[in-house]
């Protein structure tokens, strides 16, 4: 291999390793990237949203409202569940035809000869 050759595609891997380490020190963010990247201070801090503090009121008034949310699923489904095993209750058993029954009790006629 020449030399030239060797010195191109050594010059084109550093310029691989360039781009890859721009990339993750974070300069090498695309405008759309940019717009999803959390807003920073003046100070270049991230900004943080405030944490939502519910008061023990408020988090007892779901609690009850989800209770009352199973409650009214559990009678819903206990409703189907009688409506199920009454209709297993009135469906009878089937008789067997009596075809088949006839079938498997012929005797031979009286009159009938043996050959």
């Amino acid at each position: 291999m020449p030399i030239e050759t060797v010195i191109a595609e050594i010059d084109a891997e550093i310029a691989r390793l360039q781009q890859a380490k721009t990339l993750l020190r974070g300069s090498g963010l695309t405008e759309a990237n940019k717009a999803r990247a959390r807003p920073k201070t003046a100070s270049g801090t991230v900004k943080r949203r405030k944490k939502r503090i519910l008061s023990v009121e408020a988090r007892n008034r779901i609690a009850e409202a989800q209770r009352k949310r199973w409650v009214a699923q559990n009678k819903a489904a206990k409703k189907i569940a009688t409506a199920k095993s009454a209709v297993k209750k009135t469906k009878t058993a089937r008789p067997k035809p009596a075809k088949a029954f006839a079938a498997r009790t012929i005797k031979p006629e009286a009159g009938a000869s043996k050959s």
